[in-house]
């Protein structure tokens, strides 16, 4: 992050630079602080700067707001002598909630849905993609080795790993070679 912020603060980019960016942003801060979610400020104000466009007020979730936080309260038993203890359970949802629904209005203005398209409520739970179940133990001493059965698996040997990104590069892009025992297409 440090690295682009430096960039973004470069006395020779161009007013326009960011034309064609639509953004928001959210801060994280505490009002007892001096300096109230001040990096989401300064972001906000250097893309407008440069020509972005913000879309949606920027929102701010404050550590302080009696709706950042949840109050949990647990009662401990121990050898018959109750024990209460109370903590405090952060949540940004006082503000964040409402700011992601102006966010979403925002953009339903300036990227309508497509016809026939429905908004899904944040109340609808969508199924899952996978579903685990429980197998017995002698499960695997019946499956069949799919590299034996299987025509569409095959056996090969690496020829080439190769790192193709800068070593200083923080992702990690990688060149493969295969060696296929069988004659594949």
């Amino acid at each position: 992050m440090t690295r682009l912020w430096h960039q973004l603060l470069r006395s020779n980019l161009p007013p326009d630079l960011f034309e064609d960016l639509a953004y928001a942003s959210f801060g994280l801060g505490d009002t007892s602080y001096e300096k109230f979610c001040w990096p989401s400020k300064l972001l906000a104000r250097r893309l407008e700067s440069l020509g972005g466009l913000e879309i949606c007020r920027r929102g701010e979730g404050d550590e302080q707001d009696p709706l950042g936080y949840v109050y949990l309260c647990s009662i401990i038993c121990w050898e018959n002598v109750v024990l209460k203890r109370s903590y405090f359970v952060f949540r940004i949802d006082g503000a964040l909630d409402p700011w992601i629904d102006n966010l979403l209005k925002s953009l339903l203005q300036l990227y309508p849905l497509s016809p026939g398209a429905e908004i899904i409520s944040t109340d609808d739970t969508p199924p899952p993609r996978i579903s685990l179940s429980e197998i017995s133990v002698n499960y695997f001493q019946n499956v069949e080795d799919p590299l034996q059965t299987d025509r569409s698996y095959y056996t090969a040997t690496v020829k080439c790993n190769q790192r193709i990104t800068a070593n200083d590069w923080d992702q990690d892009v990688r060149h493969f070679e295969f060696d296929f025992v069988d004659d594949i297409q």
